[in-house]
């Protein structure tokens, strides 16, 4: 079967696409981000790879970018693994960097494992051509602003909450009188 390397920064979702992957009978390796993967690559010559878009250290699409820098390595197949709410933004981006196929998180089992099978049986492993640098750069930050913007919001909607609910603590630790204290 195939080595297959996956390039996730969660260790749960990790564990799950190697877990489903197994059960076809493929070699899994694991990173934990595009840096490590970086330095594994050379090393395992993977038949496909399925990255994680957004990553600490080094993201998906420059893993990508310097993946297909390396000769022995530029055909190799990646689909992206991402969250549901950056998949229109990611399929853009995927076809800009060289992926074969984006899959959304969460996705089922035979889902995942159909594309896989679709990556490794392409006749289409032939190197892309390279990016549209400056148009790839533009959609990268517009999708990892997105994505940093979606997660400032939730930050402080939850500041948000947590001064409520300490303010609430302060009422009832400052009124011992129970009647007080439901009003």
């Amino acid at each position: 079967m195939a080595i297959i390397l996956i390039v996730e920064d969660r260790p749960i979702d990790r564990q799950l696409l190697a877990t489903i992957l197994r059960t076809r009978g493929h070699e899994i390796v694991e990173a934990s981000d595009g840096k490590e993967a970086l330095d594994t690559l050379e090393q395992i010559g993977p038949d496909l790879v399925v990255s994680d878009i957004l990553m600490p250290e080094l993201d998906g699409y420059e893993f990508v970018r310097r993946m297909r820098e390396i000769p022995e390595l530029a055909a190799t197949p990646v689909i992206f693994y991402t969250a549901t709410y950056h998949e229109r933004a990611a399929r853009a981006l995927a076809y800009r960097c060289g992926a074969t196929d984006v899959l959304t998180q969460p996705s089922a089992p035979n889902l995942i494992l159909a594309t896989i099978d679709a990556a490794l049986d392409s006749s289409l492993h032939a190197p892309s051509l390279p990016p549209d640098q400056p148009e790839l750069d533009h959609g990268h930050l517009h999708l990892v602003g997105s994505a940093l913007a979606m997660r400032t919001d939730r930050l402080e909607a939850e500041k948000q909450r947590m001064a409520a609910v300490l303010e609430v603590a302060a009422k009832l630790v400052g009124d011992r009188d129970p009647v007080t204290m439901l009003n």
